[in-house]
């Protein structure tokens, strides 16, 4: 995991491609598709889940089915998965001063943005991209070039696996299913970059959201319920101050009980009921 910010003084790169440095000869060149991991998968499993699982247990929140809780299910979604706005709604006049104003109270929303019922909460502050570690990638990894996984090729660290779906319990029905997995041992680059001028206590929510993930089991990917993904997760690089993530945590315990109403009622700590 690779982290970055304006206070870290970290150098950008910026790629570009030169087409004068193309062959002449298209039978010299040859286009590869390579496998990815997705910036935004990995964006909802290294922050987004595991950020939204921690502020619901610093709250008190009890894990329930999805959406029967003590919280509307429209609160659930805009933590869990970024919320929808309702079709055919209209959005409140002073919409920016409503975001402005749950941004604040909720560093995690700051960090992360979605939508409410009614009105978009803004562009998240974080920016989250991935690389498999391999031979192809090695010029776009940085510091991470030098890792041995950079010598290997991408099509030597993929495998094809197939599975047998029972469809009824008596064995009937049967369905053969193939898919691409990574071999075990594959490494996988994210790039965390937050904007310019984040606030502490929202780099302090993306501390700690990348914590729990890093101690929780961490999945990358999907198939995990048939136990693909698992991962080992460690920062390379720049390694976040533990004080942003104690900050955070302070914060939720000192505001707990106006957090929680605002969460409970749908108010997310404004005047007016955002989500239901």
């Amino acid at each position: 995991l690779w982290h970055s910010s304006a206070k870290d003084n970290a150098p950008t790169t910026v790629l570009t491609l030169d087409a004068s440095a193309a062959p002449d000869s298209s039978s010299e060149a040859q286009v590869v598709e390579v496998p990815t991991v997705s910036g935004n998968s990995l964006r909802h499993q290294c922050v987004r889940e595991p950020g939204w699982h921690g502020l619901a247990e610093a709250l008190g929140l009890e894990p329930g089915l999805p959406g029967a809780g003590k919280i509307p299910p429209g609160v659930e979604a805009l933590f869990s998965n970024g919320g929808n706005i309702q079709a055919g709604v209209k959005a409140p006049s002073n919409q920016h001063r409503l975001a402005q104003d749950i941004r604040a109270a909720y560093p995690l929303l700051d960090l992360l943005g979605g939508v409410t019922n009614t009105f978009d909460l803004g562009a998240s502050r974080l920016q989250v991209a991935g690389w498999v570690v391999c031979r192809e990638h090695r010029d776009s990894i940085g510091a991470a070039a030098d890792l041995p996984a950079a010598s290997v090729s991408i099509f030597d660290l993929v495998d094809d696996i197939t599975h047998t779906r029972q469809a009824t319990r008596d064995g009937l029905g049967q369905m053969i299913l193939s898919f691409e997995a990574l071999c075990p041992g594959t490494q996988v680059l994210v790039r965390f970059l937050l904007d310019d001028y984040t606030q502490p206590l929202t780099h302090g929510a993306f501390v700690a959201a990348v914590e729990r993930y890093i101690q929780s089991g961490p999945i990358v990917g999907g198939q995990r319920a048939r136990g693909f993904g698992a991962m080992r997760a460690e920062w390379f690089g720049i390694t976040p101050e533990s004080h942003w993530a104690e900050g955070y945590a302070t914060y939720i315990s000192e505001n707990r009980e106006r957090l929680l109403d605002g969460l409970v009622t749908g108010r997310l700590c404004t005047e007016t009921v955002v989500c239901t």
